[in-house]
């Protein structure tokens, strides 16, 4: 049973660790209206960190060519569960254009389509599970 130990032990160290911790995302976003602009995503992991930039998992930015739908690769990214936001930032600003009382004036999304306008959502409407290399997660950018 020792020397059975003994040789799981050194070929785990002989050939490292095969199993992944984390994987690459595909983001498949629908509904972009124009070209020439940014999309910006968001990705997160908790209530907590839910829409809080500096908390996020990752923050990427990504230049959108043409309209129609767009696939995006998020790499290294921990299996689990998150929430992703994202905005298309059509003048390229950096920033999500609101009007005084706060509505969106550019296209948004979430991970899971979200209905009420009136409020963003809580983390646990909206969550994801990430549990694959290679999963495509489908996401549509809508306007207020």
């Amino acid at each position: 049973m020792n020397f059975i130990i003994f040789l799981l032990l050194f070929q785990s160290f002989l050939f490292g660790n095969t199993s992944s911790i984390d994987g690459h995302l595909l983001l498949n976003i629908e509904n972009v209206e124009q070209g020439g602009g940014m999309v910006w995503i968001g990705i997160y992991d908790s209530q907590s960190s839910f829409l809080n930039q500096e908390e996020a998992v990752l923050v990427q930015g990504e230049k959108i060519e043409r309209a129609g739908e767009t696939l995006i690769k998020l790499d290294k990214i921990p299996y689990g569960t998150y929430a992703a936001a994202l905005f298309y930032d059509e003048n390229n600003n950096g920033v999500m254009e609101q009007n005084w009382i706060g509505i969106p004036l550019e296209p948004y999304g979430f991970s899971v389509p979200f209905a009420p306008k009136w409020r963003v959502p809580r983390f646990t409407e909206v969550q994801f599970a990430f549990e694959r290399d290679g999963q495509v997660l489908r996401t549509e950018l809508v306007r207020w």
